[in-house]
């Protein structure tokens, strides 16, 4: 079993754009000097249908996306499962469970989706959904099965605050 890397550098390794089959290295999708929150999600996973929706819905309206990656890795081998994973309809917002293309109604994509072959050993990805956050200089600061996303919004929160860059209240749903 792969032992958990908390601030270390992210191992690199090759994503697969599920749209257009581009094989990009996670340095390059994570090293645009944001911070990054990554999580790890397969098709088959009953759990990933809410983890993947509430993903969205912290990428459009609690995290300011143009300061955060939101980045969504398929863990399947079969893309067009992905593909139909995160077009389908969401029935609470009566969207798509994830935002892939510039829509009439506004929405537009705040999220990255990949698929992968292989995870690196050390990111202790043992069960999906799997998320973690990476800062701005690629450093894991936290990873595992599940986190609150309070705590999350919190660390970027005082980020933001820190250098003035936006103010923003999380959307707090009980």
């Amino acid at each position: 079993m792969a032992s958990v890397i908390v601030n270390h550098e992210a191992p690199d390794f090759d994503l697969v754009d599920l749209e257009t089959g581009v094989i990009t290295p996670f340095s390059a999708v994570t090293g645009n000097g944001k911070p990054s929150v990554i999580m790890f999600y397969a098709t088959w996973c009953n759990s990933c249908i809410p983890a993947v929706e509430e993903f969205e819905m912290w990428s459009k309206h609690n995290i300011p996306t143009p300061y955060v990656n939101f980045i969504l890795i398929n863990v399947d081998k079969h893309i067009q499962n992905a593909l139909d994973f995160v077009r389908a309809e969401n029935p609470k917002t009566k969207k798509p469970r994830v935002c892939t293309e510039y829509l009439d109604n506004g929405d537009q994509p705040t999220v990255q989706h990949f698929g992968v072959d292989d995870i690196p050993d050390g990111y202790g990805v043992h069960a999906v959904p799997h998320k973690m956050v990476l800062d701005e200089k690629n450093t894991i600061v936290r990873n595992f099965d599940d986190f609150h996303w309070d705590d999350i919004a919190g660390l970027f929160k005082h980020k933001f605050e820190q250098s003035n860059q936006c103010t923003w209240q999380p959307i707090i749903k009980h």
